[in-house]
């Protein structure tokens, strides 16, 4: 079993004081209010699909789809594991869906656990 944890910021228009980095909403992308319920079943559909392929032929089979979509791939990122920061460069993914960051001109793989990545430039103290 897994655990898929999404965060959409749907229809913010502020940000409270707690919030430490750039931020979004789908709301000010589109410069219009967006219905959570029709945004929800749309992605339900699209995840649903993903899941059945990734089910079918495992990551290896959406790896391509996943590397022509990635915006980060080739940008400086900081990837934080538990209390861990690494700072590199984002390669891609292999074919199990490991994350290959480059640290110090090696590639590194990570796998497993709970990760955040983030551009190297949205990262505050």
């Amino acid at each position: 079993h897994a655990v898929i944890g999404i965060g959409i910021n749907v229809n913010m228009i502020h940000a409270p004081a707690c919030i430490n980095q750039h931020w979004t909403s789908i709301n000010l992308e589109l410069a219009k209010v967006v219905d959570r319920n029709v945004l929800l079943a749309d992605l339900q559909v699209k995840i649903d699909s993903y899941l059945a392929a990734h089910f079918r032929y495992g990551f290896s089979g959406l790896r391509v789809d996943w590397e022509s979509k990635s915006l980060w791939r080739g940008k400086s990122v900081v990837l934080t594991t538990g209390a861990n920061a690494t700072a590199g460069v984002l390669r891609g993914v292999d074919d199990s869906g490991g994350l290959l960051l480059e640290v110090d001109g090696e590639i590194r793989l990570f796998n497993g656990g709970e990760v955040s990545l983030r551009l190297g430039h949205d990262i505050r103290d």
